[in-house]
């Protein structure tokens, strides 16, 4: 009875966990609507806004929900997930069906781990929104795959130093050199070559060193894609605090505009002035992401980084926006502290530029960030041995 409530919240918690960015955006445009067209308490005002936002973000979680499972928050690695580990098991039911007598336990452990692996992509789970779930999964593949080499006869072992010689050539991998000799050693045992100068003395050791050689290649490529879901989640995280810092200055700024109540208008003009300038900065940073997007590779799976990249830029281009207007005017020469006056876009129209410039600088950051991710995604393609679309699947 617990399981069955644990997994049956499993997939509400998740969605909730990954629409709560939009609760304090929408939190903030409500608040805003309703100060400018229904009411200027602010305590009224606040709460009808969180209660929106929250109200927002209800039916997102509703919307998104049957997109929190395993199968759809990463379809495309599902798939291969999937038809990974039925290619896996075909695999070991052909190499096993005639296998040693002492191979019969890497068998039977291989069987058990797919299994495990087939009940994990039925449940539901966190995980698999924050993308963690999928490198686990595949983690769990290469184990299995790895395990399978100590059951395989020459001919499957030829054919998978092969492989790997083929990725270990230009990869990124540090111990690329020793890799490479250990993996040439155990091919020329395989191909019975009288004239080398490194060889490994029996069949049992050509099998270690294929999956010692395979394990390093593997852990390379998980690790390297689990750099790409932890800067996903924390670009998310980012978002979020954003957000809520920007929902804190906007709740400040119409606490202070309702005390004074012989000036709302003024205020309302002023804060209508200020939404002007977090659209036109979110904008322009979003034009700018989506231009840079363009340029760069998509053929690695980077797991929702582009996108949490493009969601979480109109959010800080828009405050970058307004904080870039409020900046440019307290440090003119003939600059003034009075808000009123600085968000006045009638009598100051030039100060959309402002915004609209300020908006592009968090791109520039995010480019930066940029190049970590493509150090990633040039080092899962070094360990590719043909050009094309890349994924976990490794085999």
């Amino acid at each position: 009875m617990r399981r069955f409530f644990a997994e049956a919240l499993a997939r509400p918690y998740a969605a909730g966990l990954a629409t709560f960015w939009i609760a304090p955006i929408a939190a903030a445009v409500a608040a805003v609507g309703i100060f400018e067209l229904v009411s200027q308490d602010a305590s009224r005002v606040l709460l009808l806004g969180i209660i929106l936002g929250l109200a927002i973000w209800v039916a997102a979680t509703i919307v998104y929900l049957p997109a929190a499972g395993p199968r759809r928050a990463n379809y495309r690695s599902y798939s291969l997930l999937v038809r990974r580990i039925d290619g896996l098991r075909k695999r070991r039911d052909l190499i096993c069906r005639h296998a040693r007598n002492d191979a019969a336990l890497v068998c039977e452990q291989v069987g058990k781990s797919l299994d495990d692996l087939c009940t994990q992509l039925r449940t539901p789970g966190v995980t698999w929104v924050l993308g963690t779930g999928y490198i686990a999964a595949w983690e769990a593949v290469h184990r299995a795959e790895e395990m399978l080499i100590e059951a395989e006869e020459k001919d499957e072992l030829l054919e998978d130093i092969q492989r790997d010689l083929l990725r270990l050539d230009s990869s990124a991998i540090p111990q690329r050199a020793q890799l490479l000799d250990l993996a040439k050693a155990a091919k020329a045992v395989l191909c019975r070559d009288k004239h080398r100068d490194k060889c490994l003395d029996h069949l049992e050791a050509v099998r270690k060193a294929v999956r010692e050689v395979r394990a390093n290649i593997n852990v390379f490529r998980d690790s390297t894609w689990n750099g790409l879901v932890v800067l996903r989640n924390q670009t998310m995280a980012a978002l979020v605090i954003v957000e809520l810092s920007g929902f804190a200055l906007l709740a400040l700024a119409i606490l202070l505009a309702a005390q004074k109540a012989d000036d709302i208008p003024a205020h309302q003009a002023a804060l209508g002035a200020a939404a002007i300038f977090f659209v036109v900065g979110a904008v322009f940073g979003a034009l700018n992401r989506l231009y840079a997007r363009s340029q760069n590779d998509a053929s690695v799976d980077d797991y929702g980084l582009a996108t949490a990249r493009l969601i979480a830029i109109p959010a800080i281009s828009g405050l970058a926006g307004v904080g870039g207007v409020v900046f440019v005017s307290l440090t003119a020469v003939t600059g003034t502290t009075d808000l009123s006056t600085i968000f006045d876009v009638v009598r100051h129209p030039l100060v959309l530029a402002d915004a609209a410039a300020f908006g592009l600088a968090p791109g520039v950051l995010v480019q930066l960030l940029d190049k970590h991710a493509k150090k990633y995604q040039d080092d899962i393609k070094s360990t590719e041995p043909t050009d094309g679309a890349s994924s976990p699947q490794g085999k």
